[in-house]
This record gives C-alpha cells, sequence and structure tokens, in this order.
C-alpha cells in the first residue's frame, strides 16, 4: 500500500514546537486503479484520481491559454527523463488527506521537473501547487536546463503551499545555475507552508535560488539542504530582496558561503526566523551577506559554523541587525558570532552593519569570539549584550553607540525555548526605549508583543534579543514562525487490546516508519506515513496477533525510537 505524504496548512499557533494530528489505519488490502498513458505533446483538462497514476511518456507542455486541473490523490509519474512544462495555467491541488504527488519511475535518472515559463508576460493566470510531494526532480545542462530541480519559473505566476519538496537535484552545468528544488529567475512566487529537504544544487541554492525577483518565502521549513557551493537553504542573486519570514532553516550546508541563506545583492527582509545548525565551509554559518544591505530582524541564529562568521558574515555590506539572538555560533577562524570584512570593487567597500538590540554570547572563534571587524569596518553597536565585550570577545574596530552589556543574559535555558530570558535577565526592558524608523517588529519571535513592561516599573521598554519576557500573544499571521519541538512516541494503552494507538510528536514535519516486530525480530507490520500539523495518531490493529510482548520502533530523519507493547 502506498501512503502518500502531506502538508497541513499552519494553524497559526504560536508554540514553539508543531503537534501533528493524522488518522490513518492499517489495512490488508491494496486497492487497484486505473492508470493513463499521457505521450509527449500538449496536456489540458483534468486528470482525475480515476485515471491515476498517469505515466508521462515524454515532455509535455500546457500550452499558452489552456489550463490543466489536477485532482487530489493523482500521482503522475515521469518514465524518463521528461520536462513538464507550463506556459498556460497549471492547478493542481491536493488536501490534508489526499495529496498531489509527482515522482519518477527511476529515481535514480529522474524527470526533468516542472518548467513555468513565461506566463507573465503570456498574460496567463496564477499557477497553483498545494499539497503537493513533488520528488527525483535531476537537471543538468546547459542554462536554463541546469536550473530547479523541482520547479524552474522564469517571468510566471506561481503559488506553492503546502507542498513537501524532497529529494531533488540541479547536479550540473555551466553559467549561473542551481536551486536544487526551486530557482525563481524573475518570478515573484509566493512560497508558503512547505517542507523542503534534502535537495542538492551542485552549484548555489540547495533549497531556493532567487534571481531578479522579490518573492514572499514564509512559514517554510527548509532543512537538510545542501550546496555545492553557496546557500545550503536559499540562495539570493542578482538584486533579489525577497521577505524571508517565519521559516526554520536548519541543518543546511554549503561548501562555499551562507550554510542557511546567501545574499549577493539585494536588499531582503530576514526576520522572525529560526537559523540554526547550518555549515558553510568558508563564511556564514547562518548567513553571509556580499554587497548587500539586508535587513535581519528578530531572529534566532544559533548553533551554526563556518570557516569566519559563525552566525553572520558580512563582506562589503552593512546591514541592519535588529532583536536578534546569536549565540553558540562557531568559526574556525575569526569572528565566531560575527565577521566583518571589505570587498575590492574598483574601491574598497567596507562593512559597517547597525547592530541594535542583540544577544551576541557563547560564540567561539579565532580573534573576536563575538565580533571581528577587519581594518577600516567599524559595526555601529547600541543596545547589544556582548559576551566579554571589553576583552577578547571583540576584536578590531566598532563604533560603540552606547548602552552595550557584557553581563550574562540569563536565559532559561531549559523547556522548548531555551533562548527566551528569565525573569532576572539583565536583557529584559534593556533595549532602546524610543524606537525609531520602520524595522522594528510588532512581536517576538514567539508571536508576542515586542514592547512589553517585563521588570514591572510601568514602562514598557523594548527586550534585548530575539524574545519579550512576559509579554502576550500578538495574533496576527505575522507573528505565526514555524515551530519545533521534540520527538517522542507513546502507546496508548499500553498493555493494549484490539488496537493500540501510536501518538508521535516530531520536531518539524517529516516522513516516519512504523515497525511492530516480534520479540525474535520477526517483522508484524512496517508502514510509513507523513507527519505535518498536529500530532500524529497511528492506530494499529493487533486482532490477528495472539497475546504477548511485542517491539514498536518509529524512524525519523536517522533517529530512533523504541520500546515494548504489551498485547492482552
Amino acid at each position: 500500500m502506498v501512503f502518500a505524504p502531506f502538508i497541513h496548512p499552519k494553524t497559526g499557533t504560536m508554540q514553539k514546537y508543531r503537534l501533528w494530528v493524522i488518522m490513518l489505519c492499517w489495512m490488508l488490502g491494496i486497492t487497484a486503479s486505473a492508470q493513463t498513458f499521457v505521450e509527449a505533446g500538449e496536456v489540458n483538462g483534468n486528470w482525475t484520481k480515476h485515471g491515476s497514476p498517469y505515466i508521462i511518456n515524454g515532455t509535455i507542455t500546457i500550452p499558452s491559454g489552456s489550463e490543466l486541473v489536477i485532482e487530489p490523490g493523482v500521482m503522475i509519474s515521469f518514465a524518463g527523463h521528461y520536462k513538464f512544462e507550463i506556459l498556460g495555467k497549471l492547478i493542481a491541488t491536493g488536501n490534508v488527506t489526499d495529496s498531489i504527488i509527482f515522482t519518477a519511475a527511476d529515481p535514480k535518472q529522474g524527470w526533468h521537473g516542472l518548467r513555468f515559463l513565461n506566463t507573465v508576460t503570456a498574460e496567463q493566470d496564477t499557477s497553483r501547487l498545494q499539497f503537493c510531494r513533488i520528488e527525483f526532480g535531476r537537471v543538468s545542462g546547459d542554462c536554463p536546463d541546469n536550473r530547479g530541480g523541482a520547479v524552474y519559473a522564469e517571468l510566471a505566476r506561481l503559488n506553492i503551499r503546502n507542498c513537501l519538496i524532497r529529494y531533488n537535484r540541479a547536479v550540473s552545468g555551466a553559467a549561473d545555475w542551481g536551486g536544487g528544488a526551486i530557482y525563481l529567475e524573475k518570478t515573484n512566487a509566493v512560497i508558503v507552508d512547505n517542507l523542503i529537504t534534502m535537495n542538492y544544487s551542485g552549484h548555489d541554492g540547495g533549497g531556493v535560488y532567487c534571481s531578479f525577483c522579490n518573492p514572499k518565502i514564509i512559514r517554510n521549513t527548509i532543512t537538510s539542504n545542501q550546496a555545492a557551493y553557496r546557500g545550503g537553504g536559499i540562495a539570493v542573486f542578482s538584486f533579489s530582496s525577497p521577505v524571508i519570514q517565519n521559516n526554520i532553516i536548519n541543518k543546511n550546508t554549503a561548501a562555499d558561503h551562507g550554510g542557511g541563506i546567501n545574499i549577493s545583492g539585494g536588499n531582503p527582509l530576514v526576520q522572525h526566523n529560526y537559523i540554526e545548525e547550518n555549515q558553510a565551509g568558508a563564511g556564514g554559518g547562518g548567513i553571509s551577506c556580499y554587497l548587500s544591505n539586508a535587513r535581519i530582524i528578530n531572529n534566532q541564529i544559533v548553533s551554526n559554523t563556518a570557516g569566519s562568521g559563525g552566525a553572520l558574515d558580512f563582506r562589503g555590506s552593512s546591514p541592519s541587525v535588529f532583536a536578534n539572538t546569536i549565540c553558540n555560533n562557531q568559526a574556525t577562524g575569526n569572528g565566531g558570532g560575527i565577521s566583518n570584512s571589505f570587498e575590492m570593487v574598483g574601491v574598497p567597500v567596507y562593512s559597517n552593519p547597525v547592530l541594535t538590540s542583540n544577544i551576541i554570547f557563547y560564540n567561539t572563534g579565532g580573534q573576536g569570539s563575538q565580533l571581528w571587524s577587519a581594518p577600516g569596518c567599524e559595526p555601529f553597536v547600541s543596545y547589544c549584550a556582548i559576551e566579554d565585550m571589553n576583552g577578547e570577545g571583540i576584536s578590531g574596530g566598532m563604533n560603540d553607540s552606547g548602552a552595550n552589556t557584557g553581563q550574562s543574559p540569563l536565559f532559561i535555558s531549559l523547556g522548548e525555548n531555551p533562548w527566551a530570558l528569565s525573569s532576572n535577565s539583565p536583557c529584559v526592558d534593556a533595549g532602546p526605549a524610543e524606537l525609531s524608523g520602520t524595522f522594528w517588529p510588532d512581536c517576538d519571535l514567539g508571536g508576542c508583543l515586542r514592547v512589553w513592561d517585563g521588570n514591572g516599573d510601568q514602562l514598557a521598554v523594548i527586550d534585548i534579543g530575539a524574545w519579550e519576557f512576559g509579554s502576550q500573544p500578538l495574533g496576527t499571521e505575522e507573528a505565526n514562525p514555524v515551530k519545533k519541538g521534540v520527538f517522542s512516541c507513546i502507546p496508548c494503552p499500553n498493555p493494549a487490546g484490539e488496537s493500540v494507538c501510536l501518538l508521535i510528536n516530531t520536531p518539524q514535519p517529516g516522513e516516519i516508519i512504523i515497525m511492530i516486530t516480534l520479540t525474535d525480530g520477526r517483522v508484524f507490520l512496517r508502514t510509513s506515513a507523513y507527519v505535518s500539523e498536529e500530532d500524529h495518531r497511528q492506530i494499529i490493529s493487533l486482532s490477528r496477533l495472539p497475546t504477548g510482548v511485542y517491539i514498536y520502533e518509529v524512524y525519523y530523519m536517522g533517529h530512533k525510537l523504541s520500546g515494548r507493547l504489551v498485547h492482552l
């Protein structure tokens, strides 16, 4: 039996973790279905679940002025390395219980992805991908054929929501290329509530590549992607200025710059994100900026590693860095937290970022464990908490604008938000009393009111860092970052009678494998499911089993949970 993964829409909660709720029943039978063979050429009309799977035997095209609607539950399987070109309009809208699958019959060979081409120029309506699983795209060759393993969009109108985009590759090519999962060229796409994972680019942008565009990348989990050069999670090039907001961007890698995000030109907004456990070989484990004045606001940037600038690496860049928690990052070279250097573009362009109301603590590196600046670079620093700021924590020039502190921020250090402030933290109500400009957010990383009287002195002042102590939920969509939790499994009841329910939580959306075995290792049940929103309840019938003791095992992203299950 095939269990199709799916992704729920976000519910607007403001916890640090998400629980996933779906009901999947173990069934003995296999339901037969029809199949439809599609030859190379033009396609339009409706593809139905009754006709699924659709076997694609050549490059297919939705011509300009035409529309193809794909129903929930349809599988599209590419029998060879063929393209799906969209010059008209594609509506592929699954639902929470019946996703649409784009896949390859041979995962090693792959297929050539979805190619949205010039639909803006041709005045076509917006194409939509929702509750889809897009996998095993593989692109190579000359531009633009080597761009976008799963999705390539040029001058297109495109909305991607609630999709699982995994195992796609942009493997080789010439000139500017990449985008292991998604490549956007002059396309202001909306990319919301997706899981983008395990994709690879042989050049830039393991997850998403932006070129000459301003897309909205909101509430996604972008994890475990890889780039052979820059931007393991997201690569921003060619004067693009996307909105990157409320995402989890973690465990991505880049051999050069920008393990989480690489920004080259353009001035994106990077706000309300968890940017964690990313790696870059050269600079910017969390974020790397080259000739950019990005706005980096209210993010948690922790546990990233790089050659220089474990969290943030600025080269000829002067971004606005406000209200971030920048901790526990590591650089093998200079600037465990932040590195500032200049770039020669005919003349030297220095990095003079504005650092206001940030916590920069517990980072490690060579010179300037917290903040390092090359000669000629002078960051403007105010209302920041910086470890060892009068010693080895800072190396190089700094324009001390006042109200900085070297006191420990006193995080709560446990629970679901360990980097939140404790009640006696010196960072509570220690930010600027007057907030000028438009850069300050309305809410903190947890979605709570950003300016709050945390110390009870009847004066509401913003806290230093990404979290506001004691504040109340704001209740707006902007205040809903995706959250993380823990990996756990609880069998209910245990001992069990005719059936057992496994209550499973995962830190973020992903595929799980469940096994029930006898104590001698024989397998009674092996099934898989996709865990998305809410808590996941897997109901397993035990009626065919004799009474006794069994072992349950749950696998998730290389981790395993197991325990004993008693059947009465």
